[in-house]
């Protein structure tokens, strides 16, 4: 999740662009379909409960807050699961391709996969929560994607290189399968806020983010492991065949694939000019995992954790797996007590170690500092 809207009142206002970050705050809750919309929610609803038992029905897992039960499921009934199946089109989204829709089917599939890993069950997304918005949305910004919890939905960046979109709504489909619960505040049904994704957590009172560096981190270090198994997909033979092409006319060394996993010839008249006068225009373009610096310290943490306690695991993939199943269970305790277990605090008066971690906030540079020095 690159950046996510907390604050919103569904698709009424259509005036407003929808997809933007605001500062995680109460959330209105005033979605109210009509009867044509309810009749179509209901008759999807039916046509999911004939497969499964108890299906899924948005990625909100819980409702949470000191306020009656029966206000809970109101809440949970009359605006997540509504809006997750009464999906509108955004302001900056195009219709989607046959290729995009294919995609998007790989992804659910191999994502609910990953669910049932770790014991859950599957969580279908359809296509319609998927929204492909044009390209000029993300201008200034370095993602390539953005998840919405507050209305149910991804927004996808175009990319005409299919591995660099599937990379995309990979990633933004694990926020959507993560772990998700919304707070109640008050006995109103209009005074809410989120207050868990994944490993991130949002505190009551101030409505301060922890662990979003390393939430991004997992769901990418997931991304790479996981998305690289649709690589060998015929929809993507083409563009893993000019990767492996340019890597091997190229000087060993010159790019590691490991990361890079899309290299093709950056074409621009430029480059067709400085072709035409006699000198080289091989300019290359590179489609890269993101978060490099997030996963870094990551990876850092778990070697640390990993020989901090011999014989404990078996390898550092195992203490991986601990991080994903937190995300994707909302369990972190788990991890919380091997964190401060492996690296106790010196100071009785301070916050314990993995705290502290999740109080760094997006200060990669603090955050490297901290985890290098323990």
């Amino acid at each position: 999740m690159e950046q996510m809207k907390i604050e919103g009142s569904g698709n009424a206002d259509k005036n407003e662009p929808v997809l933007e970050y605001q500062k995680p705050a109460a959330t209105v809750i005033q979605h109210a379909p009509g009867s044509d919309t309810t009749k179509k929610i209901e008759e999807t609803r039916k046509k999911i409960d004939a497969l499964e038992d108890k299906p899924k029905k948005s990625s909100i897992s819980r409702m949470v807050g000191n306020v009656p039960e029966p206000l809970k499921q109101k809440v949970f009934k009359n605006y997540f699961e509504n809006i997750f199946f009464d999906q509108q089109k955004e302001k900056h989204e195009r219709k989607k391709t046959p290729v995009e829709m294919e995609i998007l089917s790989l992804i659910n599939k191999m994502t609910n996969e990953v669910l049932q890993k770790y014991g859950l069950p599957v969580f279908d997304i359809p296509p319609e929560n998927n929204h492909v918005v044009y390209k000029q949305f993300f201008e200034g910004t370095k993602w390539g994607g953005q998840h919405d919890p507050a209305l149910q939905e991804n927004a996808i960046q175009e990319n005409p290189v299919r591995l660099s979109f599937m990379k995309g709504a990979f990633h933004e489909n694990l926020h959507f399968k993560s772990y998700a619960d919304w707070q109640i505040l008050r006995n109103e049904t209009h005074n809410a806020m989120l207050s868990r994704l994944g490993l991130m957590v949002i505190t009551r009172d101030e409505g301060k983010i922890l662990f979003q560096n390393l939430n991004e981190a997992v769901t990418e270090a997931m991304t790479k492991k996981y998305a690289s198994g649709l690589f060998s997909h015929p929809l993507f033979k083409k563009e893993r065949g000019e990767t492996r092409r340019e890597i091997a006319n190229q000087p060993a060394g010159s790019f590691n694939e490991d990361e890079q996993y899309y290299i093709h010839k950056k074409i621009s008249i430029y480059n067709i000019k400085k072709m035409l006068l006699g000198k080289s225009g091989r300019e290359y373009k590179v489609e890269s995992f993101t978060y490099p610096e997030e996963r870094k310290i990551l990876n850092i943490l778990i070697n640390k954790l990993f020989v901090k306690n011999p014989g404990k695991f078996k390898d550092e993939n195992e203490i991986m797996e601990m991080f994903e199943k937190a995300m994707l269970t909302g369990n972190i305790n788990s991890i919380g007590k091997l964190i401060d277990k492996t690296f106790p605090k010196k100071n009785p008066v301070e916050n314990g170690t993995f705290r502290r971690i999740g109080e760094m906030g997006e200060d990669t540079e603090k955050l490297s500092a901290f985890v290098n020095a323990l």
